[in-house]
């Protein structure tokens, strides 16, 4: 644990460095954070790190963001908890970028077999034809991140508007009965 800790913070040396060469394309605190949570084993947890991408994103943007989460997702692993965070990310970013939305809500739910992130948003709402489209690049990596684990993302546009985004993933490894 000690030597994992150890690594994940010399690459986030490394990747502060290279952010502060970025600065005006990617934000350092955001990089900061998906490294920290990627190399150190979810240090903070994933409750905490998407209170704080809510928070992070809403300062940015001046998007208002209701964060709904009473979840402990502490038996979540690494690999899951990471998956779920930059499906977040991603989600988060498509509201700033192309929702022209005020307000969005996350929410963060743990059911007995699955951890549930949803992504609400008052914008404009998703164009069809994004949905299966092969150029659509952040929806495509969404739902790899969550079918690597069983899981699934699914995106629907709102009969008024907006735009939901729901990541589905087991808690556990699926073990086969064969």
């Amino acid at each position: 644990n000690a030597l994992a800790f150890a690594y994940g913070l010399a690459i986030l040396v490394v990747f502060l460095v290279l952010a502060a060469q970025f600065e005006s394309f990617v934000h350092p605190i955001t990089i900061l954070v998906a490294v920290a949570f990627s190399f150190t084993g979810a240090l903070i947890g994933l409750a905490a790190a998407v209170e704080w991408q809510s928070q992070e994103t809403a300062k940015r943007s001046g998007l208002e963001i209701i964060l709904q989460s009473t979840a402990d997702t502490g038996d979540l692993d690494r690999e899951r908890a990471t998956a779920l965070f930059r499906i977040l990310q991603e989600a988060l970013t498509n509201v700033v970028r192309h929702a022209d939305a005020k307000r969005t809500t996350v929410a963060l739910q743990i059911s007995e077999n699955d951890v549930i992130l949803e992504v609400v948003d008052d914008g404009c709402g998703i164009a069809e034809d994004q949905l299966e489209s092969l150029r659509s690049l952040g929806i495509l990596g969404m739902r790899e991140r969550a079918l690597e684990f069983g899981g699934t993302v699914h995106i629907v546009r709102g009969l008024q508007g907006g735009t939901a985004v729901t990541a589905r993933m087991p808690r556990r490894r699926q073990v086969d009965d064969a």
